[in-house]
This record gives structure tokens, sequence and C-alpha cells, in this order.
């Protein structure tokens, strides 16, 4: 009988464990494939083509190359506001009023080989997010240093 009653509680156990996480599907570097255009008009726009070619463009200056994918990690990144109004949760807070508080993304870092003609830089790292909308951050990087960020691009911006 206490053979029996251990057993329909283990069953009973096993049933009730939680359903096994499906993992998150891989993103490729197919998501980086199209115009980007930024944030800020004055960023320009940065486009990464199938050939493996790029063309980043401002009102400045044009900067053109080939890429090829090296790295592909996932990353998050912490920032942290501060002394800026905003509007929380439907609550506008007016100037003056420091706030403070951090917030967290998860990223997929596609580190790009990068050839430009260039000696300043030699790789792109592209930081790329698809919680709200697609979007990436571009930065240029000399080896392990970053020498530039070229800034923010956004699908949403793409008109």
């Amino acid at each position: 009988m206490a053979a029996v009653l251990i057993a329909a509680i283990s069953i009973g156990f096993a049933s009730c464990s939680k359903d096994e996480e499906k993992p998150e599907p891989e993103v490729t570097s197919d998501v980086l494939i199209r115009r980007w255009p930024s944030y800020q008009s004055q960023q320009g726009t940065i486009e990464f083509k199938k050939d493996g070619t790029y063309i980043y463009t401002s009102e400045s200056e044009t900067i053109t190359g080939m890429y090829r994918v090296n790295e592909t990690s996932k990353v998050s990144i912490t920032y942290s506001n501060r002394g800026i109004t905003y509007n929380v949760d439907g609550v506008l807070y007016p100037e003056g009023v420091e706030l403070e508080f951090t917030y967290t993304y998860d990223y997929t870092l596609f580190k790009l080989l990068a050839s430009s003609g260039s000696s300043v830089f030699d790789q792109i790292w592209v930081y790329y997010s698809s919680k709200f909308s697609q979007r990436i951050s571009v930065e240029l990087y000399s080896g392990n240093e970053m020498v530039r960020r070229l800034g923010y691009y956004d699908e949403l911006y793409n008109w």
C-alpha cells in the first residue's frame, strides 16, 4: 500500500514539472541585410548588402567597403539615465526633477571584419536587438579599441 502511495505521489509531481523552455531562435547576420536609417538625420544611414559590401552615408562623409562576419555572440548591456526629464508610466516629470533608473537590453553582437581603405578601423561591431523593433548600434574598432560610434539605427525610420 505504501509503495502504491509513493508511486502515485511521484507521478503527480512529475506531471507538475515545468515544461522545458524552448530556446530562442538563432539570429543570423541576414537580419543586417538592409538599409538602416538613423534616429538622427546627421548620423545618416548605413546599409549592409548581401554581397558583403557596406555603405555608410551622412551629410559630411561616405564610407564604403567590404565586410565579413567574424564572430557572433549574445550580450546584455545596462544603461543608466540621470538628470533627464522623462515620461514614466504616464507621469511626466518636469525639468529639474532628476530620475535615476537603469534598464537592460539583450543584443546579438556581430563583429564584422571590414575593409574600407582606411587605416583607422578594421572592424565594425553591430549590436542588434529586436525587442521593440529591429534596431542596431554601430561602432568602428581598431583591434579591440573603439575609435568611433557611428550611431543608432532603427527600422521604424525606414520611410
